[in-house]
């Protein structure tokens, strides 16, 4: 079995160096995975840092136009010239634990079409305390990570209170992923996988979104409604998410977008898991957990007339 993975990037090259240097040091034999750099379009340094890695790691570069944001159609590009059965997704500045690519082997080889969710430390760890109740992070966690030891890394984010904001759900509906009834809610392309074949069949990310957000949840809605799709909530694909700059400047600049793509989704998808995002949005829930509305054990139909 080989892997593929697949890194969009956009002027972060210190992040790609970082997400890098930890694909470098992998207990997973180097015959057996590929890794594809999907540049949209960086003016800094991001080519020559992707170069330094080209004799160590099976690198392949890819550069697109600076049009915009155009993750989705650069992951495209990623996996149409991957090789590898598994295409693994990880955004720049994840950092995967040195057992990471053979845990994401394993766990593939148990049983086919299967959607990997990887864990990632630190992502969005704030709103994990303030929106989920969980656990206040240590805000200089930061300092204590080191790209070339990601499982001790691990180890002091621990200590530090410092966890994945999906945490918050994982602790109110379990790691079985399979009995959630929307467990796309978690497919965030930072960290996960699936088989290339699968991708192809769902086709592909939907090159129409173009700006921040949708294009993930788009193809996860798809993936899940292809048959013998299993979900999985893997802890041993373990991965650190490195604090940048992001896309949505402002929490409520977050949502709007989020709540815009929501119901753009649920006019393209008008299925009950869909529609029920947008009873969720109706009634301003914080924080927004459509598993826990859909199993609630007498709930009122999602309210269709949220698409007009």
């Amino acid at each position: 079995m080989k892997i593929s993975i697949v890194i969009p990037t956009y002027n972060c090259s210190a992040l790609l160096a970082a997400s890098l240097r930890a694909l470098e040091r992998q207990t997973l034999p180097r015959r057996q995975f590929e890794v594809i750099v999907c540049d949209d379009g960086s003016s800094d340094d991001t080519e020559q840092v992707a170069s330094r890695f080209a004799s160590a790691l099976s690198l392949q570069y890819l550069w697109q136009p600076d049009q915009g944001f155009r993750a989705a159609t650069a992951r495209n590009q990623g996996v149409a010239a991957a090789s590898g059965d598994i295409i693994l997704f990880l955004d720049s500045g994840v950092l995967l634990a040195e057992t990471g690519l053979a845990a994401h082997c394993r766990r593939h080889a148990a049983r086919p079409r299967q959607i990997v969710i990887g864990y990632v430390y630190g992502y969005m760890a704030q709103t994990l305390h303030t929106e989920w109740g969980g656990p206040s992070p240590d805000p200089d966690w930061p300092s204590r990570v080191d790209p070339e030891r990601v499982e001790a890394s691990i180890a002091a984010l621990r200590a530090m209170r410092v966890a994945d904001v999906r945490e918050g759900r994982y602790l109110r509906h379990g790691d079985d992923l399979s009995v959630w009834p929307v467990p796309f809610d978690v497919f965030w392309t930072c960290h996960v996988s699936l088989e290339r074949a699968h991708f192809h069949e769902a086709g592909g990310f939907d090159d129409d979104f173009r700006q921040w957000g949708g294009e993930d949840f788009d193809l996860a809605i798809r993936l899940f409604n292809s048959p013998d799709a299993h979900w999985t909530l893997d802890r041993e694909c373990r991965s650190i998410h490195l604090p940048h700059q992001e896309e949505v400047a402002s929490n409520a600049q977050r949502e709007q977008r989020v709540a815009d793509t929501l119901r753009r989704l649920a006019a393209r998808y008008p299925q009950p898991q869909l529609l029920a995002y947008l009873d969720c949005l109706a009634a301003n829930s914080k924080p927004l957990d459509v598993n826990a509305y859909l199993s609630r054990p007498a709930r009122a139909a999602p309210v269709e007339s949220a698409l007009c």
